[in-house]
């Protein structure tokens, strides 16, 4: 029993040592898989004012996953990009107290390389750059913007863990990044709001309505018009967005963390004028 207590110390030892992982003062593991990932152990507790253990426990998820990214973002602070589209979540644990304690992996091809001083853009990703720059609707002008318009690549918002969320800082609610995609960038569109009933993954939890609740996972723009506050993309007749295996399809796309578990609702036109 000793000998294999002891190989498997050694086992340890060299994995970490070959892979660059350590150990902080608080136990989280955490270090680079390989080029591509670096992985985090990070923990949350819930906000004083968050009630209910359901709610608490969520909140406290939510929490360790803000904590990730400004981790991440102290380890990566050359890397540009949006740090909650490529983070991967893994597994979630809570404590006596309702803390939550996540795995979570980053993953984007060359990380480890963006981390550090990324080589220069090779001649077609500039190109494609160059392209992205020129159908932006904006071209760095607000004025030309159409209306009814977010900003890539997230929007903020202050959610309660109780189902009020906030467009302006309010008390002391912490603030979430909420995923856009502006698939559309046409003059006339609106925006789906991708949910789900597991909150995996989600930006926060909503309660729109005494008859509606669910986590919001992130905003995509698509061609169409608000009609009483609701998105009506445009060739699509209903307004219950939730029954289309479109919307389904659309937010697993381009939304990075709803996978396959989101539904479009497209009562986002409340957030606008």
């Amino acid at each position: 029993m000793k000998n294999s207590t002891l190989l498997l110390s050694i086992a340890l030892a060299l994995l970490l040592a070959i892979t660059g992982t350590t150990f902080s003062q608080a136990g989280s593991l955490h270090g680079w898989v390989n080029s591509n990932t670096y992985m985090l152990t990070m923990t949350g507790e819930a906000s004083e004012n968050v009630q209910g253990k359901k709610n608490r426990k969520i909140d406290a998820n939510l929490n360790a996953r803000e904590n990730a990214y400004t981790k991440f973002k102290e380890i990566c602070p050359d890397f540009s990009g949006d740090v909650a589209s490529i983070a991967k979540f893994y597994w979630t644990k809570y404590d006596s107290n309702d803390a939550a304690t996540i795995k979570v992996h980053f993953y984007s091809k060359g990380l480890k390389e963006k981390c550090g001083d990324p080589l220069p853009a090779k001649d077609e990703e500039k190109k494609e750059e160059e392209k992205e720059e020129e159908t932006k609707p904006a071209d760095g002008d607000s004025s030309k913007k159409p209306d009814n318009w977010v900003d890539e690549p997230h929007v903020v918002r202050y959610p309660d863990g109780k189902g009020k969320v906030y467009s302006k800082p309010t008390g002391e609610l912490k603030p979430r990044n909420l995923p856009v995609k502006n698939f559309y960038q046409g003059s006339e569109g609106c925006y789906v709001e991708c949910v789900s009933d597991k909150f995996d993954g989600a930006a926060y939890y909503a309660k729109p309505d005494s008859d509606t609740s669910h986590y919001v996972f992130g905003w995509v723009r698509l061609e169409g018009k608000y009609i009483n506050k609701s998105c009506q993309p445009k060739g699509i007749e209903t307004d219950d967005l939730s029954k289309l295996d479109s919307m389904k399809k659309l937010c697993e796309t381009h939304i990075p963390n709803c996978g396959s578990k989101c539904t479009g609702y497209g009562r986002t036109g409340e957030w606008f004028p």
